[in-house]
């Protein structure tokens, strides 16, 4: 028997993980934030004159920027996230809850459109619609597969509309897009994602999440004050330590991308992990990985692919176009299918396509 999906705890995470971006924007749209980030670069770059002065300036200048109001409510949108995440680790597949984020990224794309001013393009839109018919493949195959004709058109209007946008409209103008320091974030995120996956995997973990639970629940004496000990005695253990370390840097290094790059650019970005965590969670955890599954990561990335590089889309458009349509086809073989199986009479071999347990 298959555990219940945590889909409240996921919406909550995501829910948090947006307003944090919100507020992680709207703070290094200030001169006093993006002053203090040219500071702490200067002071990484003054390692090499003098370690200690550097070190001491380094520490007083990041206390400085994560404390700008904007920039510290973000933080602590994040801290909320982060025990609401190690909860949905505890009940679930890695690779089947981190996917899900993806489901923030329309929000951040209209933040973006809507509170920054940012230009997005129809492209970008197509992008994020792509990402977004992944996480249905990723969230319930059974849903995706009984509904796969209707998604296989999706897919075959996504590819036209591809090909006659490239052909009446520019690409977005060229930007600022720090790659290394994107991969750099992303790498630490993921790094962090395997710390604090393994720290769930331990019993005394698990046992600590569910004390959390357990003092949260109505009519316990106290239970505000247990929560917040047990949430606090969690945070010191050593897996989740070291991932809220990776965490830390990535934040900071995520500070500054902000700073040079458009929020609805940048942060669809973060799917680019999508492949390793999927990875990580068949390979090192063991987790049951299906085809679909790998079908619902193979659109996200396609949808990366679109924001990212809009020129390289405009250029190989009947490429890009045509490996929709055959996935659209792939996938309305698959969902036949499923009906037949589906509507055999039970006992005749019904075809699932829904992990064992």
């Amino acid at each position: 028997m298959q555990q219940p999906k945590p889909v409240g705890l996921i919406v909550l995470f995501i829910f948090l993980g947006v307003v944090g971006q919100y507020l992680f924007k709207g703070g290094m749209s200030q001169d006093a934030p993006m002053a203090l980030m040219g500071l702490i670069g200067g002071d990484l770059l003054g390692f090499s004159k003098g370690p200690l002065a550097a070190t001491v300036s380094l520490a007083w200048h990041l206390v400085s920027l994560l404390l700008q109001p904007y920039i510290f409510l973000g933080l602590m949108a994040y801290v909320l996230s982060t025990a609401c995440w190690l909860a949905v680790l505890s009940k679930t597949d890695l690779s089947f809850a981190y996917p899900m984020l993806s489901i923030g990224y329309v929000a951040v794309l209209l933040i973006g459109w809507l509170a920054f001013d940012e230009e997005v393009s129809l492209l970008r839109w197509l992008g994020v619609a792509l990402i977004c018919i992944g996480i249905v493949a990723l969230f319930s195959e059974q849903f995706f597969l009984r509904w796969g004709m209707g998604f296989a058109g999706l897919l075959v209007g996504v590819a036209g509309v591809v090909g006659w946008t490239t052909h009446v409209a520019e690409p977005t103008p060229v930007f600022d897009k720090p790659v290394g320091l994107i991969a750099f974030s992303i790498t630490l995120g993921i790094l962090g994602q395997y710390l604090f996956k393994s720290g769930m995997n331990r019993p005394e973990y698990r046992e600590q999440i569910s004390r959390i639970g357990a003092a949260l629940r109505p009519g316990e004496d106290r239970s505000a004050q247990a929560a917040v000990v047990n949430v606090l005695g969690l945070f010191f253990r050593p897996f989740v330590v070291a991932g809220v370390v990776c965490y830390g840097v990535s934040t900071v290094s995520w500070l500054a991308i902000l700073g040079r790059t458009p929020l609805s650019f940048v942060y669809p970005l973060l799917s680019i992990g999508y492949v390793a965590i999927l990875l990580m969670g068949w390979l090192l955890f063991r987790e049951q990985v299906t085809l679909l599954r790998w079908f619902g990561v193979g659109l996200v990335c396609y949808g990366i692919v679109t924001i990212y590089s809009e020129e390289m889309v405009h250029a190989y458009w009947p490429f890009f176009a045509g490996g929709l349509v055959v996935l659209a086809l792939g996938l309305s073989l698959a969902s036949r299918s499923f009906a037949r199986g589906f509507s055999q009479p039970e006992g005749q071999g019904v075809i699932s396509s829904e992990p064992g347990p």
